[in-house]
């Protein structure tokens, strides 16, 4: 398996505290392949819902161009 250097690379990020506080965001040190590997989940539901609602206008609706 190949790892290239980039995906190991560390890099550092200031994760958003809560809008209602005060507090300043948390620092956070992680490599390039982890935030990666974290935000995934995110990814996938955003294109699940996409493709949930095409297929909601197509077939209930029958709406197409």
């Amino acid at each position: 398996m190949f790892i290239s250097l980039s995906s190991i690379r560390m890099t550092v990020r200031v994760e958003p505290g809560s809008p209602m506080s005060q507090e300043l965001g948390e620092l956070v040190i992680t490599t390039v392949r982890d935030y990666d590997l974290s935000d995934t989940p995110q990814l996938l539901l955003s294109v699940y819902i996409s493709v949930a609602m095409m297929g909601v206008i197509h077939t209930y609706f029958q709406f197409t161009q």
